[in-house]
């Protein structure tokens, strides 16, 4: 086996405050080992307290498409 390197954009995805829709909500590391697991999260604005499936904020990656 061996390894290629592809370019790729980077992403930071946040996920917007459903109470303010200012804020953004962050992971506080707790989790609840549910399936799917649900990570708690709190808004760095107005402090709102929630759970999501994934972890807040979270890097994406997008390659890149040469044009044809």
């Amino acid at each position: 086996m061996s390894e290629r390197k592809t370019p790729c954009n980077t992403y930071r995805v946040e996920y917007v405050c459903d109470v303010c829709a200012i804020g953004t909500m962050e992971a506080t590391g707790s989790v609840v080992c549910t399936h799917p697991p649900q990570y708690q999260h709190t808004c760095d604005e107005c402090g709102h307290e929630g759970y999501l499936e994934i972890r807040y904020p979270e890097i994406r990656y997008e390659p890149i498409r040469e044009e044809e």
